[in-house]
């Protein structure tokens, strides 16, 4: 099956590609370098797990009923403690990395118990960091080729 474009999806391509790519790489831009415990905000929550599209999230309630889903990729040592899943009491630090890339966990504790750490956090938002970069690149250079060495002219009907 060939996908060829006509003119006028072409042209939308080219403009929305820019505006994206700008996006992913702003975006990427104002997320913190790292995760710090001073950045973050300390709250008492309720933990439970869910699952939505096979993918596994940690469903955080606050007191005044504020629920915040994360991701079990964010948090792979949390979800993975032996924690009680039903309604268990946690204190989480929760930092927002930025417009795209969300809340995450800092640090969490139960029952005074350590179970996230900032070092454990750290390899996990630092490759994130390194996938948002890459995706912005991939996408500024798509935009680029779009908008720089792609012909411009309408196709004849003997040309398709």
């Amino acid at each position: 099956m060939n996908f060829v474009m006509d003119d006028l999806a072409f042209k939308i391509a080219r403009w929305i590609a820019i505006p994206v790519a700008i996006l992913l790489a702003g975006a990427w831009m104002l997320a913190p370098s790292r995760l710090q415990l001073s950045q973050a905000k300390e709250i008492t929550v309720t933990a439970n797990r869910l699952q939505r599209k096979n993918i596994d999230y940690l469903d955080l309630q606050t007191s005044n009923f504020q629920e915040i889903q994360i991701s079990c990729y964010k948090a792979r040592t949390l979800c993975q403690a032996p924690v009680p899943r039903k309604s268990a009491t946690l204190r989480v630090w929760l930092q927002d990395a930025g417009p795209m890339m969300g809340y995450w966990i800092v640090s969490a504790e139960f029952n005074g118990q350590q179970l996230v750490t900032p070092d454990s956090q750290a390899s996990v938002f630092r490759t994130e960091k390194i996938m948002w970069g890459l995706g912005a690149l991939t996408a500024l250079a798509v935009a680029f080729m779009l908008w720089y060495f792609a012909p411009f002219k309408s196709l004849d009907s003997d040309d398709i």
